[in-house]
């Protein structure tokens, strides 16, 4: 099944998600005022064997916003998830950041 929509972000690999958050990074850096803050909750899912922290940050590399603060955030399993009442087995939830940044 093909599930891509001609311009939603790339997930065909850690490096092109990056890059195309990137992109909305870099439009959204770009119509704010110099005193915005940009404020994100970014983690990962089970089935991928990536670290979120670092495409997150990967992501902000040169888009117009300097990180300020990084801080765990914990896991969705807080948020009692909907997925638990229907998955026999569910998967042990990723943890989350919060991160802070500025226009750069």
């Amino acid at each position: 099944m093909d599930y891509s929509y001609g311009a939603q972000i790339d997930h065909g690999g850690p490096e092109a998600f990056a890059e195309g958050l990137r992109a909305v990074w870099r439009n959204t850096a770009g119509a704010c005022a110099n005193d915005a803050r940009l404020v994100i909750r970014f983690g990962g899912i089970s089935d991928r064997a990536v670290e979120p922290l670092g495409i997150i940050k990967a992501s902000l590399r040169d888009s117009g916003w300097r990180i300020q603060t990084v801080h765990p955030a914990g896991t969705a399993k807080a948020g009692k998830r909907q997925a638990e009442t229907f998955l026999r087995r569910a998967a042990k939830p990723r943890i989350e950041y919060d991160l802070w940044a500025c226009v750069a």
